[in-house]
């Protein structure tokens, strides 16, 4: 399926820019969130640091009127809690309800101040009392010999508020980006599209055999390089058809001086070409032009190989002529015919047989020892022979066990 050039680039304008703008909001959005509730997290600190202060002035005296008196100062929840958890005032819940809250020893924010020690402790979790996601501070405060714990806890819902703004301003800033990217993307798309238009109309004529066309400057640096390139193209072709003509009489030399037989069969197995190589192989002085392989290979085998590889390429054999061995293997050509290559496998076959010569040999001598060292160990282990025989075995298993140290080191 074709696309015009905008799509694309609309979609990556919109796509970069969305993708940062998201980027952006999370980001942001991460960052506030984290500095507000550090700043919160210090208000409360100081706030309860003022509420020791007044408590102290007032004594432990009514305390459920002075956490009233105090949310009425500062705005937040105040909550105060004895050691055993039992509630003793709380601003946000009402007169006469102070015996039905539940106990608050549990509490996160309480038992982090009476475990760990700190001055002050804090606790992010949804109140059960008020149902609501709230941020707390909790200071223990001694007075006259008696303790009390001050809770202070503020809402999360305005450092949501906060961030929440932000978001939205940010998401609008993304939109009228987005807006001036498309405008953008399509002056872009049309001073693209006009230059490869003319270069499509000159390409078409080249495919005709029109090699004097020329594309004409433009003013995109990157259009201009195609253009340079296309009329680059049209200027060098013909020196390019001469270079392969001299590229082709190159490779035929190459092939003549390879050390493998390289032997190239029309698809009726005539031979179209013969290297050195092959030749000396075969031992053959010339080859007349589009000979039949029966009329220059004498070897029966090499030529059954040679005549089945036009018919079923591909395959590898091995065959010795002339005393040699020979790896045989072809490879189709199009549209018929095959390509066979002769290696002289003469050498590897003879360090072959070297190793095993070399193989049986190190067995031989390595078997007689160690069947001397078992037979010696096994009369040990299932007899009691005398000590004089007992020495004498041991001497042997010494003996042969030195004889297998010389052979190692030989090895």
């Amino acid at each position: 399926m074709r696309i015009r050039i905008q799509y694309p680039l609309f979609a990556a304008f919109l796509g970069v820019i969305g993708l940062l703008s998201v980027l952006i909001v999370l980001l942001v959005s991460s960052s506030l969130r984290k500095e507000l509730g550090l700043t919160v997290r210090a208000d409360l600190e100081r706030q309860l640091a003022l509420g020791e202060w007044v408590v102290q002035e007032a004594g432990l005296v009514d305390l459920d009127s002075l956490a009233r008196e105090i949310t009425d100062r500062i705005g937040y929840r105040v909550t105060f809690i004895d050691p055993e958890g039992s509630v003793l005032g709380d601003s946000y819940v009402e007169l006469g309800r102070l015996p039905e809250v539940e106990n608050h020893y549990d509490r996160p924010e309480v038992q982090d101040l009476l475990v760990s020690g700190e001055t002050v402790s804090f606790a992010e979790r949804t109140s059960e009392t008020v149902a609501e996601s709230l941020l707390y501070a909790a200071r223990l405060i001694t007075l006259d010999g008696s303790s009390v714990i001050m809770r202070i806890a503020a809402p999360q819902t305005d450092i949501e508020r906060t961030v929440s703004g932000v978001q939205r301003t940010v998401a609008l800033t993304g939109l009228l980006a987005m807006l001036f990217a498309l405008a953008a993307a399509y002056m872009i798309s049309i001073a693209l599209t006009k230059p490869l238009v003319l270069l499509a109309q000159r390409a078409r004529q080249f495919s005709k055999g029109d090699y004097t066309v020329r594309v004409p400057d433009t003013k995109v640096t990157e259009l201009q390089d195609v253009a340079d390139a296309f009329n680059l193209l049209t200027d060098e072709l013909q020196s390019r058809l001469t270079e392969l003509g001299h590229e082709r009489e190159e490779m035929q030399t190459l092939i003549d001086c390879m050390a493998e037989g390289v032997i190239a069969l029309s698809e009726d197995a005539r031979v179209i070409r013969m290297n050195r190589s092959a030749r000396a192989l075969l031992e053959l002085l010339d080859t007349p032009a589009f000979a039949p392989v029966n009329s220059v290979v004498s070897d029966n085998k090499l030529r059954s190989i040679l005549e089945d590889s036009v018919i079923r390429p591909g395959n590898s054999d091995e065959v010795e002529v002339n005393g040699r061995h020979l790896l045989v293997s072809s490879r189709a050509l199009d549209p018929g015919g095959a390509v066979t290559t002769l290696l002289d496998i003469s050498e590897i076959r003879r360090l072959e047989q070297v190793r095993r010569d070399f193989v049986a040999n190190a067995s031989h001598e390595l078997k007689t020892p160690l069947t001397s060292i078992r037979g010696y160990a096994e009369t040990l282990l299932d007899d009691d022979p005398p000590e004089k025989l007992k020495l004498e075995f041991l001497t042997s298993i010494r003996k042969n066990t030195l004889r297998l140290e010389h052979l190692v080191e030989d090895l």
